[in-house]
């Protein structure tokens, strides 16, 4: 099992001890699966495929240059994950949500009960010595299956006022059935332009976008400057 940090939520025992470690067995193989899938979502570029939408307008996150990260919440418990795998005991992300804890738990709690994952990078912004999470997609466990979407703007980021900038994109009719396309050369000047203008620097490597497709669902599809 991974390490995990208490977080100072209340754990299972007794007769429900072993419903809770079965509970969270379970819920780890589906974890394991979508942290690996973010992981190559954070770090490959756009999938090659069509994607239809009826959105008129798309809206997504800029992304930070860095190292892939994934924070789970899971009854009073944090796994941390760097770059689809666990993290090491002395990475500075343990220290970071340890000395944000009270302050994470009260942003989730307002969020849901269920257990949650949240999926983004670990970055050196403007040289910071011990790094900093920035976190883009919030998973909830529901009852029914995984729910996950991209984070509003201001929404867990517990250095940066603000936090990363979103954006939007308006999609034309005719380019609505491959959104790809158009998303793909609109996230190069989005790019350019957020790092000439908002953070002095190659900082923003990518964007992710989310896109309300009819067959797939809401799908979180990304761009990448290259």
């Amino acid at each position: 099992m991974e390490k995990g940090i208490n977080v100072g939520e209340p754990s299972v025992d007794n007769a429900s001890e072993q419903n809770g470690k079965d509970d969270l067995e379970r819920r780890f193989s589906s974890l394991y699966r979508m942290v690996s899938a973010y992981a190559v979502l954070l770090r490959d570029k756009l999938f090659d495929v069509a994607l239809a939408t009826d959105d008129d307008v798309v809206h997504g996150r800029l992304l930070p240059s860095g190292w892939d990260a994934a924070i789970f919440l899971y009854w009073g418990e944090v796994f941390l994950w760097i770059c689809g795998e666990p993290a090491d005991d002395g990475h500075p992300i343990y220290d970071f949500v340890e000395e944000r804890r009270e302050a994470i738990l009260t942003e989730v709690s307002h969020l849901t009960s269920d257990p949650i994952l949240l999926t983004g990078r670990w970055v050196d912004f403007d040289g910071a010595d011990d790094g900093y999470f920035a976190p883009f997609v919030v998973t909830i466990f529901c009852q029914d299956g995984p729910r996950g979407t991209l984070i509003a703007e201001g929404t867990f980021d517990w250095e940066r006022q603000g936090g990363f900038h979103t954006v939007s994109h308006r999609i034309e009719e005719s380019a609505r059935q491959d959104v790809i396309i158009p998303l793909r050369a609109a996230g190069r000047g989005m790019i350019e332009a957020a790092n000439d203008a908002l953070y002095e620097g190659e900082w923003i490597d990518g964007i992710l976008w989310q896109v309300n497709t009819g067959s797939k669902g809401r799908a979180i599809v990304s761009t990448k400057a290259g």
